[in-house]
């Protein structure tokens, strides 16, 4: 038998087989479309995540800030009063919707000490386990290595002139 019969067999069976033929390069072409479509959707998927994270973010260093302040003025200052009251507006509000179980669980033993009207050290200490909290959760969320920290003092007085007593 010559090439040229073997050329000659071969396209009788691809005449014979077309329909066959036909539909595996059809199943290739879909199976080579998946992995595109599958990493469109992932990518919707992250961008969609984009303003959610910005708003936690920002939740989280509004709460930070509001705990960092309660912790270190005096309670008569205006300072005071004013982080007071956004504490408590995050606390029952956008924190709820973007927190995670670490960072709920730092806003309610901090605003446990804050009702009891506990001292200055306490809450400090309370204000940097939020913010620790926050740290972790955005650490995990974002997906970013922020490294570790030195361990601070146990905080028994501010370095401020005006803070809690």
């Amino acid at each position: 038998m010559t090439s040229s019969n073997h050329f000659i067999n071969a396209l009788k069976f691809l005449q014979s087989n077309h329909d066959a033929f036909d539909v595996l390069i059809k199943i290739v072409g879909g199976l080579a479309v998946l992995p595109g479509a599958a990493y469109a959707v992932w990518q919707y998927v992250q961008a969609q995540k984009g303003p959610f994270r910005a708003q936690q973010m920002s939740f989280y260093f509004q709460s930070c800030d509001a705990a960092g302040v309660l912790s270190n003025y005096a309670k008569d200052s205006p300072e005071w009063a004013a982080a007071e009251k956004r504490f408590w507006v995050l606390y029952w509000g956008p924190m709820a919707v973007v927190e995670d179980l670490d960072v709920s669980r730092a806003m309610i033993e901090f605003g446990e000490e804050l009702a009891q009207d506990s001292p200055g050290e306490v809450l400090r200490e309370k204000s940097l386990a939020l913010a620790l909290a926050c740290r972790s959760s955005v650490s995990t969320s974002w997906q970013l290595r922020l490294g570790r920290q030195a361990q601070r003092p146990r905080p028994e007085s501010s370095p401020k002139d005006n803070y809690r007593k």
